[in-house]
């Protein structure tokens, strides 16, 4: 299954490479290929010791994750923090705002390889994803490293809920990676469940 899913996301990437280049080449839309790859720099506060992972796609949930990040800040001042985005325009957002709190570097592209350097350059002691981001390919080897995972101010909406239930087999084994899921709503949680959260994680 994972195999398979590998497949189609490389196959997408090819397809979308050529929309890449044109937007890097007409508008200058940054590619960051070799980080989302994992072969760009390490973005560590701290080399050698574990860090504390926030991840948020764009500029919504950057901005969302504020509590968390000065929370983690407040409560643990010596842990080193990273803080991943999707989108360029979420980059602005957590360098502006989190630069001087926690790194910043890009989220891998969720291909074996690829997760795999990226999640060692960061040497994570948990990550807290906000909303609901799944990538089978990161959990999984966030779980082969017992690194902890939670989905802070989940949410699926019937679009989500839909598409993730035609893959509930890869969905369901994807969120056994999860320890916690705290969501926006108790509907947000009857969905995650549905799907096949253990109920005892949400929170």
């Amino acid at each position: 299954m994972y195999l398979l899913y590998t497949a189609v996301v490389a196959v997408l990437l090819g397809l979308y490479t050529p929309v890449a280049l044109t937007r890097r080449l007409t508008r200058g839309v940054p590619l960051n290929a070799r980080e989302r790859l994992g072969f760009g720099r390490a973005r560590r506060p701290a080399a050698g010791r574990a860090a504390g992972w926030i991840h948020a796609v764009s500029v919504g949930e950057a901005i969302a994750a504020a509590p968390i990040v000065d929370g983690l800040r407040r409560l643990h001042p010596d842990l080193p923090l990273v803080f991943t985005t999707v989108t360029e325009t979420g980059a602005c957002v957590a360098r502006e705002r989190y630069g001087h709190l926690a790194a910043h570097r890009y989220f891998p592209l969720d291909l074996p390889g690829a997760a795999r350097r990226v999640i060692q350059a960061i040497d994570p002691a948990f990550l807290i994803c906000m909303e609901t981001e799944l990538w089978p390919n990161v959990l999984r080897e966030l779980a082969a490293r017992r690194v902890p995972v939670m989905i802070a101010n989940g949410r699926l909406s019937d679009r989500s809920f839909q598409r993730y239930h035609r893959a509930r087999p890869l969905v369901r084994r994807m969120l056994s990676h999860v320890a916690v899921f705290a969501m926006q709503t108790t509907e947000d949680a009857r969905r995650v469940i549905a799907l096949g959260a253990a109920q005892s994680a949400w929170w």
